[in-house]
């Protein structure tokens, strides 16, 4: 596999028809040519499958609507759904940054 362009925590390799996409030690397989949109999505998957996604945005639903907090176990949960969605949305901005490098390197070639 060649690499194609490298940066910090983020590398596109590439053989033929095939890209291998990285950020921060999470690697998808694409069809070369993805698109920008591809690319994130894929990445995102990888690190949080689909019904994990739903879970951690459907529990910040929850408290972000008023959910009651009534005690120290309740106010732990929130606790750690906000967290978790911070996480979530963490990697999700990471992922996007990354990826708009790599798209526009790859224009730059």
């Amino acid at each position: 596999m060649k690499t194609l362009c490298s940066g910090e925590g983020v590398a596109l390799r590439g053989h033929g028809r095939k890209w291998i996409v990285s950020v921060d030690n999470t690697s998808i397989v694409v069809n070369a040519g993805a698109s920008y949109n591809e690319m994130v999505s894929n990445l995102v998957r990888a690190r949080y499958p689909d019904e994990d996604a739903v879970a951690i945005l459907a529990n910040y639903a929850l408290i972000d609507t008023g959910g009651e907090v009534d005690t120290e176990d309740d106010a732990q949960k929130c606790d750690e759904y906000r967290n978790e969605f911070a996480a979530f949305t963490s990697w999700r901005r990471r992922v996007k940054d990354a990826v708009k490098w790599l798209c526009a390197e790859i224009q730059s070639r």
